[in-house]
């Protein structure tokens, strides 16, 4: 029996508890983040996905990556048939070198599953599927996101609280995640897993993080001044 997650991503559960129990069954999951790193392969790649509701067949579920604009590829993975409970946090890493990330720094109680097809780049667009029907886009699965505000290369997005799924509000909304492209651009493992602490609020494992260089500070800064605009 899994474990309730008691300590998990601030962002990601303060947006998921947010949303409303629509949906099939009330059956709410959600597209929290990806994240497209830049250690060696560009790891760690992936992408989370969030249950707002109690869920009891997963299986009803599936998500797919929009390469490079050329619109969808269809759900290419599938939730397995087990249940989920709200608050649940599902990281589907493109390789094991991603999950070996969050798992070695970050005690965060996440359900990992290990799928090729999600060594995403930053202009790619993520799809979440309910019932074989898109019911949560992150970018536009027709348009290249590279040069778009959506992109996300060698960086992160992750859903801000108060916000709803693509399909209860008109289509992708921007303003609903915290963007940083580039932000990993030239840090090592330690400067993600600051980054990550920074801005996400994930549980470090060992929680003494190196203290960030001075270009660090001020994309921090940056983006806290960002959230505080909108």
């Amino acid at each position: 029996m899994r474990s309730k997650p008691c300590i998990v991503v601030q962002v990601l559960v303060a947006a998921a508890f947010a949303l409303l129990p629509l949906g099939k069954s009330h059956a709410v999951l959600v597209i929290a983040g990806v994240s497209d790193g830049d250690l060696t392969g560009g790891q760690p790649k992936a992408v989370f996905i969030q249950a707002a509701t109690a869920i009891p067949d997963l299986s009803l579920w599936g998500v797919g990556i929009a390469n490079n604009g050329g619109g969808t590829d269809g759900q290419e993975f599938t939730f397995p048939a087990i249940s989920a409970e709200a608050g649940d946090v599902f990281v589907i890493a493109a390789n094991a070198n991603s999950q070996a990330f969050f798992e070695n720094n970050f005690s965060d109680p996440f359900i990992y599953f290990i799928d090729s097809d999600f060594a995403v780049s930053g202009d790619d667009a993520i799809e979440l599927f309910q019932d074989g029907i898109v019911f949560d886009v992150y970018g536009d699965a027709d348009i290249d996101g590279s040069g778009e505000d959506w992109e996300y290369k060698d960086g992160f997005a992750l859903r801000l609280p108060n916000t709803n799924p693509s399909s209860l509000q008109g289509g992708f909304q921007v303003s609903d995640y915290l963007i940083s492209n580039g932000a990993f651009d030239g840090l090592d493992e330690a400067g993600h897993v600051a980054l990550f602490v920074a801005v996400a609020d994930f549980t470090p494992i060992n929680p003494i993080i190196p203290e960030p260089g001075t270009g660090l500070l001020a994309l921090l800064g940056g983006i806290l001044l960002l959230r505080r605009r909108r």
